[in-house]
């Protein structure tokens, strides 16, 4: 079977393309706090011990933002706010779009209002309470047991990597402050394209999966999934080999990403709905009636 690259689902297909948006209001934004930092960055070039201390993971910042919402004010702590509010944004566009999802799936099924209702009233995953227990799964997923923080910082590393390599190199040494700039800017341009995105893409496969898991661990209104590849998609990867596999129930699907930086999808396949309310104990059975002759 060809592998596939076109989403038809409708709901995917938006999901898709929102988290693709906040892929690039991420990076877009990681790159302003560079440029407004590139001036304290160069007046500390040549005070290692300084530009050690302005550089260092200030993780006390970060635990005041989110006890106290007190916006940091260090480069790391910056940098660290924005991959964090983009990880918040997709997991409020998956929750959405799965939400959106269950709900037409269940008017599809033509139960009645007062019998959705009920199936709601028990679920945790119509109710107010899903938002902090996803977001408590998913902080605590260890990958190749490296917690999420860590992760993150490892992405603000890598800015102060290239810093330290463009010091060790020596080409600024004799230049103008504004000619270091303008250097160092071309040192840092790719980092928020490459190490940002890269971050981002990764984390929303697994944001949306973990909300996609609990919907479906209450209604099952998903029975396969089929992994499309993303347009992007060029080296033949493990991604190729769950793309040529079809529909995948969707106990056994993989975990996603199936890599880093993998922009590959698993695409639902709705659960049949004469079998979907069958195990919901919806069967439309008309009842027995004895007719007596008078």
């Amino acid at each position: 079977m060809a592998s596939e690259r076109k989403i038809t689902s409708a709901y995917t297909k938006k999901i898709a393309q929102r988290i693709e948006t906040v892929v690039s209001g991420s990076v877009t934004a990681d790159r302003h706090i560079i440029e407004a930092s590139l001036g304290d960055i160069v007046q500390r070039l040549d005070d290692r011990k300084a530009l050690a201390e302005y550089l260092a993971p200030q993780r006390g910042e970060i635990i005041s933002y989110l006890r106290n919402k007190i916006p940091p004010r260090s480069f790391s702590a910056k940098r660290y706010k924005n991959v964090l509010d983009g990880l918040g944004n997709l997991f409020k566009i998956t929750y959405t779009g799965e939400k959106d999802n269950l709900s037409e799936f269940i008017k599809k099924t033509g139960i009645t209002n007062a019998e959705a209702e009920a199936l709601y009233k028990h679920s945790l995953f119509m109710s107010p309470r899903i938002e902090p227990f996803i977001q408590k799964t998913y902080l605590s997923h260890r990958i190749n047991g490296i917690p999420l923080s860590q992760r993150i910082w490892s992405q603000s590393g890598m800015a102060e990597k290239k810093i330290y390599d463009f010091i060790g190199q020596g080409v600024a040494e004799g230049q103008n402050p504004d000619v270091i700039k303008n250097l160092l800017r071309n040192q840092l341009k790719d980092v928020s394209s490459y190490d940002v995105e890269r971050l981002v893409v990764t984390e929303s496969r697994r944001v949306w999966q973990d909300v996609q898991k609990q919907a479906v661990s209450e209604f099952g209104h998903i029975k396969y999934v089929r992994l499309i590849l993303s347009p992007v998609h060029k080296q033949q990867d493990i991604c190729d080999e769950f793309a040529e596999l079809g529909d995948i129930l969707y106990a056994e699907a993989p975990d996603m990403p199936l890599h880093p930086n993998s922009r590959s999808i698993l695409q639902p396949v709705p659960t049949p709905t004469d079998e979907w309310k069958a195990d919901n104990g919806f069967d439309d059975v008309a009842d027995d009636v004895d007719i007596a002759d008078g």
